[in-house]
Parts: C-alpha cells; sequence; structure tokens
C-alpha cells in the first residue's frame, strides 16, 4: 500500500473522538490503532520496490493545496475473489454532512 500521510487539523482528530464514542455507545468495534490521517494512493502487487523506491523518492515532497470538507462517507471495504485474483472493493455505506464553521 503507498499512502500520502496528511497535515490534520485538531477538527479533525476531534471528528475521529465523536465518531470512535458514537460506535463505543453503539457497541460497534472501532479501530483501536493510532490515528493516522492519510490518503491512500495505490496498492501494488508484483511491483519490483527498487521501482517503488524511485517512484517515492522523485513525488516525497508532494504538497496539495488545501481541501475543504463539506461531508464524509463511510465505507465498507470488501475482499473477494474475482476472476481468480482477489480483490478489495469499497461501498459506500452512508454519507454525512460537516457543519459549517
Amino acid at each position: 500500500v503507498l499512502w500520502m500521510g496528511v497535515d490534520a487539523p485538531d477538527a479533525l482528530a476531534d471528528l475521529k473522538s465523536r465518531i470512535d464514542l458514537n460506535l463505543r455507545a453503539r457497541g460497534i468495534p472501532h479501530e483501536t490503532r493510532k490515528y493516522a490521517p492519510h490518503v491512500t494512493t495505490a496498492r501494488l502487487r508484483h511491483v519490483e520496490r527498487g521501482e517503488i523506491a524511485q517512484f517515492m523518492q522523485a513525488h516525497n515532497l508532494y504538497r496539495s493545496r488545501t481541501i475543504r470538507a463539506e461531508s464524509f462517507i463511510l465505507y465498507e471495504s470488501l475482499y473477494g475473489v474475482k476472476d481468480s485474483r482477489t480483490e478489495q472493493r469499497y461501498v459506500p455505506v452512508a454519507e454525512y454532512p460537516l457543519l459549517p464553521q
């Protein structure tokens, strides 16, 4: 998996905490690993480590503009086999608006 870390404002960590509290209150298991905001950019198979290292070195200073989120979507991650290959799909479950600040 290739991912980029995100410089996240405190509001994002607060949102994560509120989501966890709501999950706990409903008895739903939640992520227990340390929160690390990120964007997954690729899932790589059959790629040489040297190629990945070259790509990362060429793009490791990438910066995007600030993005304002107006909602977030909860996805379910589904694994399956198609044409004898393991595949992962993300299916939207619900969309939640974020309150304007």
